[in-house]
């Protein structure tokens, strides 16, 4: 149950040695970058034993053409922060 976390541990985790993707920008960027490359090529691989179409086709074809969008669109906001981050 949520009421019996240790909050504690979280809260200090979050404030006192935070992880670069949280903290900075283009580190958070990178990440999503590679964890959108990642799902774009495991949903390549058609794992849901169906062959090319199979039960879960159509949804694998939703979901690469969202995750393709998802990873243009964080390309495009990365070359804008590098290009900004350059220019100061």
């Amino acid at each position: 149950m949520p009421a019996f976390w240790d909050k504690r541990d979280k809260f200090l985790k979050l404030t006192r040695d935070p992880a670069a993707e949280i903290t900075d920008l283009g580190a958070n960027l990178r990440w999503f970058r590679d964890r959108y490359a990642a799902g774009l090529a495991s949903s390549s691989a058609g794992t849901d034993g169906g062959g090319a179409g199979g039960a879960f086709g159509p949804f694998r074809e939703r979901f690469r053409a969202y995750i393709a969008g998802a990873l243009a669109a964080t390309n495009e906001q990365l070359l804008r922060y590098e290009r900004l981050r350059a220019a100061a």
